[in-house]
């Protein structure tokens, strides 16, 4: 019986197990740095729109406070949700607005009629930046009566309060004036038709 001896130098032929292992391992690192690609493309907003959109909020909020500017300027740049519902006057525990949270810190909502407008006065603070720190103060919006909430939202401006208070909440409504507590647990009150702290 004779043995079939492999010359030697010749190369041995390659499994075909082994040729497809190594196919789908090469077609596995493909995948991975396009899907890497893709998100690395699909990344949040550079710092530079950041900016801009922070900055247009300022200016919006100093036109607004401004006596020769418009009285009511547009909603902050961001669409607040659409919805049919009517609005309910009373004050609601939350922490949102129709503004990002890097240009106003929300604690409190009141809202509800004053003359021929609707009011919505948002109480929280102002956050900290390089050149101030926190300070607390009211954010006030007016929209037409018997409009649907979230519609048609106009700027009245931002008015922060007296002294080193880094944050406000609303306690109660009487008339135009709102009950507010400080941070620190002081009492102050803000005049919705003259926009004034009173202590």
């Amino acid at each position: 019986m004779k043995r079939h001896i492999q010359a030697p130098g010749r190369p041995q032929p390659v499994h075909r197990h082994f040729a497809g292992l190594i196919i789908l391992l090469a077609c596995a690192v493909a995948l991975f740095f396009l899907v890497g690609g893709a998100f690395a493309l699909s990344g949040p907003l550079i710092p530079s729109q950041k900016q801009h959109l922070l900055q247009t909020l300022d200016q919006q909020v100093a036109r607004a406070r401004t006596p020769t500017g418009p009285k009511n300027v547009t909603n902050l740049g961001v669409h607040p949700a659409q919805s049919s519902a009517m609005p309910q006057a009373g004050i609601t525990q939350t922490h949102e607005g129709p503004f990002p949270p890097s240009f106003f810190l929300v604690q409190s909502l009141w809202q509800g009629p004053l003359g021929n407008n609707w009011v919505l006065a948002y109480a929280g603070a102002k956050p900290a930046s390089d050149s101030a720190p926190q300070q607390g103060g009211i954010l006030l919006y007016t929209a037409p009566k018997n409009a649907p909430m979230g519609s048609d939202l106009h700027l009245v401006g931002m008015f922060l309060a007296p002294g080193q208070i880094t944050s406000l909440s609303i306690l109660s409504a009487n008339g135009n004036l709102l009950q507010l507590r400080s941070d620190s647990g002081g009492m102050l009150t803000f005049d919705l038709q003259t926009h004034q702290y009173r202590t």
